[in-house]
């Protein structure tokens, strides 16, 4: 049966992610059958290229549904984004784009379009950094004219989307911004060459086959190579705090440059705050009693990636010195006057 529907997730190492995804997205369409999820899946150890693996996805559903990809509603769907209950019908009709959850300036989070569509489109960019292939899909839909429905339209940080936490840090590359300003069209479907995949129920990793969801139709394209426009290796990279102005992204003058050494771990989150478990909460309240303990809390969570930072406000712990390298100023316990010893 050709599916109506079909999901296309960008994926690599996010396992407890994707089981979540599909658990909760077997609720949501508990009672649909004319769908098809892929998780197109990037093996290499190169950055991650979420434009090139949302082309790959579609390129392999026109593979196997030559006759009528045209036809299909393609949902691009973050995979660490779900809605909380069944707010959408992940349809359109042709020459309109549904834009469902994202920023209101580029076409990403959760996106349908008609295959026909996006073909039109000639895809997102192949980028090597993090972003702006957002933006650039939706110039080039206005470019040709396409309507984008936003008439359900949830923004970042609406209650009605889970959004599971990704960490604070992306991996950019100074120059996308100007390419995405200037895009000629020289990146997209058509400059993705040296193209294997297969196309299986089972990952490559190992560790995504270990947790799955039961009658689920969930499927892997499985990206064993591709090259794009532009050599990975070529460009210059950065790791960009999402809490810095995105003016450093062009200009990255306090970030620091990041080697070509990726492995399929990813980059480690760094600058996340740390949260203490419930046992180690109960230890500062056992020890500092329960204000101060809120105090160190809530300093942790907004100031520290350590563990038990005690915050400026307990002047008077051995910890607070230790930290702060401080040493209480020496005072005197009496005075001498002319009357004698005077206790202070």
């Amino acid at each position: 049966m050709i599916p109506k529907r079909v999901f296309i997730i960008p994926y690599r190492n996010r396992c407890q992610q994707k089981f979540f995804f599909c658990k909760y997205m077997s609720f949501l369409l508990e009672h649909d059958k004319d769908y098809e999820i892929y998780f197109s899946h990037q093996v290499d150890k190169r950055p991650f290229n979420r434009g090139a693996v949302k082309n790959i996805g579609f390129l392999a559903i026109k593979q196997k549904y030559p006759n009528d990809y045209k036809d299909i509603n393609f949902i691009f769907h973050d995979i660490d984004t779900v809605p909380f209950h069944k707010l959408f019908n992940y349809t359109t009709e042709l020459g309109v784009i549904k834009h469902y959850y994202g920023f209101d300036y580029a076409l990403g989070g959760i996106v349908v379009i008609k295959g026909k569509d996006f073909e039109s489109t000639m895809g997102y960019p192949n980028y090597w950094g993090w972003g702006m292939e957002d933006n650039v899909l939706q110039t080039r839909a206005n470019n040709v004219k396409l309507i984008i429905d936003r008439t359900q339209f949830y923004k970042i940080g609406s209650p009605e989307i889970i959004q599971l936490f990704d960490g604070i840090t992306r991996i950019i590359n100074k120059h996308d911004p100007y390419r995405a300003k200037y895009d000629n069209l020289n990146s997209g479907l058509h400059s993705i060459s040296d193209l294997k995949f297969i196309v299986n129920t089972k990952s490559t990793n190992n560790l995504d086959n270990k947790f799955t969801v039961d009658d689920f139709p969930i499927f892997y394209i499985n990206i064993l190579n591709f090259k794009t426009e532009i050599e990975p290796n070529s460009q210059e990279y950065y790791e960009y705090d999402l809490r810095e102005p995105q003016r450093k992204i062009i200009n990255p003058n306090k970030l620091a440059n990041l080697s070509m050494q990726f492995d399929k771990t990813g980059i480690q989150q760094k600058n996340i705050s740390y949260i203490p478990t419930s046992n180690e909460k109960q230890e500062l309240i056992n020890k500092y009693g329960y204000e101060n303990a809120i105090k160190i809390i809530n300093y942790n969570e907004h100031n520290s990636t350590d563990l038990l930072v005690i915050p400026p406000s307990i002047l008077y712990s051995s910890e607070y010195a230790k930290n702060n390298g401080i040493k209480p100023k020496a005072t005197t316990s009496v005075s001498i006057g002319m009357g004698g010893l005077k206790k202070n």
